[in-house]
């Protein structure tokens, strides 16, 4: 069945990377029509190329949490469990050596200022948490994590928008994506054959040219000089009958 005449919500085709190009351009047209006809992409591809995702900071963090990051936030969060005091004029170290080494610490000691409500605490205090208090590193981690995430969501250009507008950006920026590479993967696979077609030709107009131009050969120049006409009614050869 032609593409184009399934624009039926939840199963319009969308393009995948094994299509070919005339398949390619007849899915991205019945998806057009959906578009032009006020239709929603994303319900009519089925939501295929859009996940649901949660749309607040801390639920992102909390689904990248592992079982004890998660456990230790909520016992915080819910305050069954209490921090434990921490000395902030002495519980310092110096810490690792290695490329990314400051920039984790320093976060872990923001996720501390917020764990304990204090304002200050150094990436020297991380590192000496991490290696004296390693109880409590799962809930410094899952901090870490939330003001992570705070970070990225407020950086988000999509953070005003509902979730149907945001899977339906994410759809056509799927569609869009795999169909241009289809395009690109067939043009490459065009420009390859008409490299291929190119050299040939050429070696082909080669041989012509050379044949066109060449001298002719010494054998066929011998027989040129060399034949005698036979008069009309004479046997070949010039012979004559009754000799």
């Amino acid at each position: 069945m032609d593409p184009i005449q399934q624009a039926v919500p939840g199963t319009t085709p969308v393009p995948s990377t094994a299509d070919d190009l005339e398949t390619t351009a007849q899915k991205l047209e019945a998806l057009a029509n959906v578009v032009k006809e006020g239709n929603s992409l994303a319900l009519y591809t089925g939501l295929k190329l859009s996940s649901p995702k949660p749309r607040d900071a801390e639920s992102i963090a909390l689904s990248q949490m592992t079982p004890s990051e998660l456990e230790s936030y909520t016992d915080w969060k819910t305050r069954t469990t209490p921090v434990p005091p921490f000395d902030w004029e002495h519980n310092k170290t110096p810490i690792p050596t290695g490329a990314q080494s400051e920039k984790k610490f320093t976060r872990r000691a923001e996720a501390m200022d917020v764990v304990w409500g204090y304002k200050g605490a150094t990436p020297e205090h991380a590192s000496w948490l991490t290696f004296n208090m390693p109880g409590t590193l799962p809930l410094v981690k899952a901090v870490s994590r939330v003001l992570t995430a705070q970070l990225h969501y407020q950086n988000d250009p999509l953070v005003h928008l509902g979730p149907m507008e945001v899977a339906e950006i994410e759809t056509a920026k799927s569609i869009v994506r795999i169909a241009q590479g289809n395009r690109e993967r067939e043009l490459q696979r065009i420009r390859k054959a008409t490299r291929s077609m190119t050299r040939s030709i050429e070696v082909l107009n080669s041989r012509m040219d050379s044949l066109e131009k060449s001298e002719p050969s010494a054998q066929k120049r011998s027989q040129s000089q060399t034949q005698v006409p036979v008069p009309d009614g004479s046997p070949p050869g010039g012979v004559r009958l009754g000799e």
